[in-house]
């Protein structure tokens, strides 16, 4: 480990601690100890014995002193914890050394997934910028040379493959993030990064033609290639590599909600072409609230990804609200946002705490627009120490599955906002789950798919059938 940094490293090292609001108060704080220990000492050599500054004032302040010191420890104490939370945040974020990384945490394998930002103080360290096109119509992404023979050819078979499987499968205006520049700044002399967005407007036929049939066997429309992920070669590993993409990098918003009795929603994927039923399925699939991010929501004012949030709460679950405070959502914060390599699509992550029941909003989801989506909804607990939500993670639940990989990353990244990334990783990293001694009576996880129906404790099932 190299130990001399030379005079402007150490300078540097020691602008970065300085500007971290923890290590200054610190900082103040144990001056603040030592200066009352240091007068307390003085008023004992320089006074006279028996005077009222020697034998009152002096022991009060050293008294002091020593209870700053001490509670100065416990202080480092709290300060080593959330110093291992923002290292752990900071490996979770790590740039991958592989084409398809995986966001791993324990046990918790999710493929493709590039965690770009967590933590329940994103809001603080980072800022999104969608910049403002100048204008109504949205740039857009210049097609491939191969977006001909897509539409003409690979984009009828997975729209017959769709009917076969009933699923839903139409065109649409989606927003397509061209372009990501991310930079460092200060704000109230803390550090934030900023990621400046340029977006523009692209098709769900587009985004589901090419990125995500990226891994599709295309060799029957094009000469010796596999793949279209093989044809163009690209590797995207962070968001500054979209504006390089031959396809849409179609933005996704996930809202993880909870209810007031600290239920996560689950919605039944219904008919849905991205994680929706499969003829054989054997347990139910489902997701979290989540819509593509669109036009509209770049025109709406305000933020784009706050719009995009407000209007998923509103299309799927019929929460019709401007802004959070108002009911019955009590609270609406951006908790993660990461980049899925597998179909080249970023995906921002938010955290939505309602004032009502499970039971009630079963009743509010059942004249939403877009209600045909989800069958049910079910619940399970918002806390990672709980076997039914951790079973959901794993894939070891015995009647529920995480539709796709977008479902169990936004429940994790909301699980780490919520109870810390170490608590997280230490109840994940518990065993794998075989049973009942380590996950409690009544409820044994699966790692072989579904089983028998759980004796106690089931989860919470409710709505249209």
């Amino acid at each position: 480990m190299r130990t001399d940094i030379g005079e402007d490293g150490l300078r540097d090292w020691l602008r970065r601690w300085w500007n971290t609001g923890l290590n200054r108060s610190l900082a103040f704080y144990w001056m603040g100890a030592i200066a009352l220990m240091v007068v307390s000492g003085l008023l004992w050599r320089w006074t006279a014995s028996g005077s009222f500054l020697r034998d009152y004032v002096g022991p009060t302040l050293l008294g002091s002193g020593v209870t700053a010191v001490a509670a100065f420890a416990s202080l480092l104490v709290i300060a080593n914890k959330e110093m291992q939370e923002r290292r752990e945040l900071n490996r979770l974020q790590d740039a991958p050394a592989t084409s398809r990384p995986s966001l791993s945490l324990g046990h918790l394998s999710i493929e493709d997934i590039r965690v770009v930002a967590a933590g329940d103080e994103l809001e603080r360290r980072m800022r999104f910028r969608v910049l403002s096109p100048g204008g109504d119509d949205l740039p857009r992404r210049a097609d491939p040379p191969e977006w001909f023979r897509i539409e003409t050819d690979l984009l009828p078979r997975l729209q017959q493959r769709a009917q076969e499987r009933r699923q839903v499968f139409f065109d649409d205006e989606k927003l397509d993030l061209l372009d990501a520049v991310r930079s460092r700044d200060l704000e109230d002399g803390r550090p934030v990064t900023v990621y400046e967005l340029s977006v523009g407007a692209t098709t769900y036929f587009r985004f589901a033609g090419m990125s995500n049939a990226l891994d599709e066997d295309v060799s029957e429309l094009f000469e010796n290639t596999h793949t279209l992920r093989e044809r163009w070669g690209h590797e995207p590993l962070a968001l500054e590599h979209v504006s390089s993409l031959p396809a849409p990098a179609a933005m996704g918003c996930g809202v993880v909600v909870v209810t007031n009795d600290n239920q996560i929603v689950l919605l039944e994927r219904a008919s849905t072409y991205i994680g929706g039923p499969l003829p054989g399925d054997r347990r139910t699939k489902v997701h979290i609230v989540a819509e593509g991010m669109i036009p509209a929501d770049v025109r709406a004012g305000g933020s784009p990804l706050r719009a995009a949030a407000l209007r998923a709460l509103d299309e799927e679950l019929g929460i019709d609200v401007v802004e959070s405070g108002n009911e019955p959502l009590s609270g609406l914060k951006l908790v993660g946002m990461f980049f899925d390599t597998g179909r080249w699509q970023p995906c921002f992550v938010w955290l939505a705490r309602l004032s009502v029941s499970l039971d009630e909003l079963a009743t509010m989801q059942s004249v939403a627009s877009d209600g045909w989506e989800a069958a049910s909804l079910f619940g399970t607990p918002f806390d990672i120490r709980a076997d039914r939500t951790r079973a959901l993670l794993l894939n070891q639940h015995h009647t529920l599955v995480a539709a796709t990989n977008h479902a169990r990353a936004c429940l994790i990244l909301a699980l780490i906002a919520n109870q810390g990334l170490v608590q997280c990783r230490a109840a994940l990293s518990w065993g794998s789950g075989r049973g009942r001694r380590r996950n409690g009576p009544g409820f044994r996880m699966s790692e072989e798919g579904p089983g028998p129906e759980m004796r106690e404790g089931s989860d919470v099932s409710l709505g249209r059938r």
